[in-house]
């Protein structure tokens, strides 16, 4: 498929995603769709993590065109590093319960877009002991949660 096709045929999908009446079946169809076609692999983070690529107009979301498919097709990827800097930030809003400052904010959402991002799709039960607190292994002496630890668990 030519870049044009790609950005045509994208177009419409978000659009029809961004109209909020597809059913949940149907957006799910949408969103596998767009990915297979998308030269870009993280294009959702450009609309669901971001402002930078959707206005709001009217209460309607609408995708900022040219700079969305610029993005898109210049392949500006996530390297390692960011992909760790972006699960360490999702982690923080997840384990805190607080999705302040997120475009979509719930702990399902963050977690498919941990699930996403992690090499280890068994993250969830790497994160948690079998008591359902966090695994000690990675708190510090503080109590704190070490995320670089974590991170660096799951890209080993």
């Amino acid at each position: 498929m030519k870049q044009e096709e790609i950005r045509e045929k994208m177009t419409i999908l978000i659009d029809k995603l961004l109209s909020n009446t597809l059913s949940e079946q149907e957006d799910d169809k949408v969103l596998d769709e767009i990915s297979r076609i998308s030269p870009y692999r993280y294009w959702s983070d450009l609309i669901f993590w971001t402002n930078d690529y959707v206005d709001e107009i009217d209460g309607n979301l609408k995708l900022k065109h040219d700079e969305f498919f610029d993005e898109v097709f210049n392949g500006s990827k996530l390297n390692e590093e960011q992909e760790k800097q972006k699960i360490k930030e999702l982690l923080a809003h997840l384990i805190t319960n607080d999705f302040s400052g997120l475009p979509i904010q719930s702990s399902m959402a963050v977690s498919a877009e941990i699930d996403r991002l992690s090499p280890d799709k068994n993250w969830w039960a790497i994160l948690y002991s079998n008591t359902g607190v966090l695994n000690p292994e990675f708190m510090d002496r503080e109590g704190d949660f070490n995320y670089e630890l974590f991170v660096e668990k799951l890209f080993d």
